[in-house]
């Protein structure tokens, strides 16, 4: 099966899907493929700031697997500094459209070049991130993308348990994606058993005006349409409506409701399509018993289930196909398993959207970093986990977030345990305590509560 892989790798594009569908628009390129490449294993910048693109390439990458993988045509295991150059001609059918290139992910410091003007920069190897860059954009003509990802291995990087194979460079999809000039930028859904449902979403505008959020879902059977005041730039929205009769998500009845939201601005629309689950993460005491059990939908649930290392010998942390993450989220639950633990990395979206769709619990890892907990580390690990954290809000199947492995990332000062200390209300925490093994993870104090209706945590500065 490996062989099989690297052969399809290699000859056809990888991983051609919308890697996301939780949150797809539907004009979108994919970059995947080969790319020129070239690696640098010395260090030698000392002001990223005055960072030019290179244009000496010296052979091709598959992207978006790992340098360091067999399934990236280099399969090198260096540190270093990669380089990446693609040329493409692409404009979005709407005049006026905006342009955005985005990253699944890049390990680690990621700079990026559209002919030949910086486009932005971005540190961390687990979260996903875009730049428009419609400015820079030729829509009548081809356009350069130059890619620059440094890993160097730093004590102060999340990294996780990447002993199995190195995660270097690019190694989740590339796309780029049109957009009108008002859009929705994220929606969260809060949701509650008795069908009550609280969105906020984030609008980015161009320009001020009246517009119209609307929600479709369950083929029709849930509307709701909501009448917004847009200032120009980026606009908070909550708003709120309740679904009669509700189905409720469960691993033994995993329902989704899926469908779409549309901003309609003027003459312009934006559409995007996506889900929700509906289900409440709680804890409870019951009986005489002192501790408390975990309750899904208001009913104590026994996770049974198993550690994932998410490790694929040929691509080692990218999986080769889509297939290959519907199979693993399959196995598990002809195997009679209702709940798996990401160890210690987050998982790519679109293997999450096969646990929300086929009913597997996830506790999610935050990975961690090998050096001291001093305040470049804490920086670094609070701004990944809120990045992460933000884009996988909305997965049912995640009940709930571990924040540290054992005492992994806490080796020397007490106070770098902190991170947790500030969880938002009703919001369900795994943290593994100093001498507590990986695989019994008790309750912290941040997670007594009676509620918890996303079962995720947020990182407080």
């Amino acid at each position: 099966m490996a062989a099989q892989a690297l052969k399809s790798a290699l000859t056809e594009m990888p991983r051609p899907e919308y890697p996301r569908p939780d949150w797809q628009r539907q004009e979108w390129l994919n970059l995947n493929g080969v790319w020129d490449f070239r690696l640098d294993t010395e260090e030698n910048v000392s002001d990223y700031a005055s960072l030019q693109p290179t244009d000496q390439f010296d052979s091709e990458i598959t992207v978006p697997f790992s340098w360091s993988s067999p399934l990236s045509g280099i399969g090198r295991n260096d540190a270093g500094t990669g380089w990446y150059k693609k040329t493409v001609a692409w404009a979005p059918a709407e005049s006026g459209s905006l342009v955005f290139v985005r990253f699944g992910a890049v390990d680690y410091r990621c700079d990026v070049w559209v002919n030949g003007i910086h486009a932005g920069s971005h540190a961390g190897g687990y979260g996903s991130f875009e730049f428009e860059v419609s400015t820079l954009w030729r829509n009548d003509a081809a356009n350069t993308i130059v890619v620059r990802a440094e890993d160097f291995d730093r004590s102060s990087q999340a990294r996780g348990k990447q002993g199995y194979g190195e995660i270097r460079g690019i190694w989740q999809p590339v796309w780029l994606e049109a957009r009108p000039q008002a859009f929705i930028q994220s929606a969260k859904f809060n949701t509650k058993i008795d069908g009550t449902i609280e969105v906020n979403a984030a609008i980015t505008a161009h320009e001020a005006g009246e517009a119209t959020l609307r929600f479709s879902f369950a083929d029709q059977a849930v509307q709701h349409t909501a009448m917004v005041q847009l200032a120009a730039g980026s606009n908070a929205i909550t708003t709120s409506f309740t679904v009669s009769d509700p189905q409720l998500w469960s691993p033994e009845s995993p329902y989704l409701y899926e469908g779409e939201l549309t901003l309609s601005s003027g003459s312009h629309t934006d559409t995007v399509s996506t889900y929700f689950g509906i289900r409440e993460i709680c804890t409870a005491l019951f009986g005489d018993r002192s501790y408390r059990w975990i309750t899904l939908n208001g009913k104590p649930v026994y996770l049974n289930g198993t550690l994932d290392q998410s490790f694929h010998k040929t691509g080692y942390f990218t999986y080769p196909t889509d297939e290959e993450m519907h199979n693993e989220i399959y196995l598990l639950k002809r195997l009679g398993l209702n709940m798996v633990r990401i160890h210690i990395k987050p998982e790519e979206p679109r293997k999450l959207y096969w646990a929300d769709k086929l009913g597997m619990l996830v506790m999610e890892d935050m990975p961690c970093f090998w050096g001291n907990p001093d305040e470049t580390a804490r920086a670094s690990y609070e701004s990944e986990a809120r990045e992460i954290i933000d884009r996988d809000y909305n997965h049912p199947s995640i009940f709930c977030w571990v924040m540290f492995n054992e005492t992994w990332g806490l080796k020397t000062n007490p106070q770098g345990g902190g991170v947790n200390g500030g969880a938002g209300p009703a919001e369900l925490v795994f943290a593994a305590n100093a001498g507590v093994g990986t695989r019994h993870l008790p309750l912290g104090e941040a997670d007594r509560s009676d509620k918890n209706h996303r079962g995720q945590f947020s990182v407080q500065l």
